[in-house]
């Protein structure tokens, strides 16, 4: 786009910094889409918006069967687990501590992070 006539520099300059901003505000506009895509495909799934994080250290299984990916089953796991670990209040203390369940893979703990919590 730089030309070597130098009175077209300047003009060649700002279509390139206009050409960069419309690309972040392109990528920045796609990104919240798709979040926002993601959140509703959730609630339309399960029913239920998820509006505030999950505390996987005392939620239901009701309640954890709302993740994404988690069923009953999983959820009940979970649940289980904690009962098995009852002197320890906080069973799980980040997304990694769930690899303990069987069933709960990195792909699908990183899928349901955004909705969880460990306080």
């Amino acid at each position: 786009m730089l030309r070597e006539d130098k009175g077209n520099l300047k003009v060649d300059e700002r279509l390139l910094m206009n050409s960069l901003r419309l690309l972040f505000v392109i990528s920045v506009f796609l990104s919240t889409v798709v979040a926002l895509s993601y959140y509703h495909k959730i609630a339309f799934q399960t029913g239920y918006a998820i509006t505030s994080k999950i505390n996987v250290n005392t939620a239901s299984v009701d309640t954890l069967s709302l993740l994404p990916g988690i069923g009953p089953k999983t959820a009940a796991k979970i649940v289980a687990y904690r009962q098995l670990h009852p002197n320890n209040k906080k069973t799980f203390a980040k997304p990694n501590d769930l690899t303990k369940i069987n069933g709960l893979g990195k792909a699908k703990i990183e899928r349901i992070t955004p909705f969880i919590c460990f306080e």
